[in-house]
């Protein structure tokens, strides 16, 4: 049996956390709009109103993204309804749950410094 890879080149996460800082913006639709999110594996960032990032996440993107706006999630409690109004997400769809944990590790430690303690370059 061959051994599992344990962890993921570096420089592979990094091409998936530009990829994913390409990923055109998206508005949370307004109540009763469809929206064009997949019901695939990815990861996510949520901005609030004022272009801040407030979440990152990964998981079945429209089940993820869909649960922001109800308030039953803490970032909902804080920013629900300002997100339907003034909030946007990018996404990007990563089928490998490693990757997705990787890459969500990543741009958590990159984009929410205070959410970890530290802060990576982001260029």
């Amino acid at each position: 049996m061959m051994p599992r890879e344990h962890a993921k080149k570096p420089e592979a996460v990094r091409a998936l956390f530009d990829k994913l800082m390409q990923e055109r913006m998206h508005n949370f639709p307004r109540v009763g709009e469809r929206w064009g999110v997949p019901a695939k594996a990815g990861v996510y960032i949520v901005y609030c109103s004022k272009g801040e990032v407030c979440y990152v996440g990964q998981g079945n993107l429209r089940s993820r993204l869909g649960s922001h706006l109800r308030y039953s999630e803490i970032v909902s409690r804080r920013f629900g309804k300002g997100l339907r109004k003034n909030g946007s997400f990018r996404f990007l769809m990563v089928d490998d749950e490693r990757d997705r944990l990787y890459l969500e590790g990543l741009a958590t430690g990159c984009l929410c410094p205070t959410g970890v303690g530290m802060r990576f370059a982001v260029a």
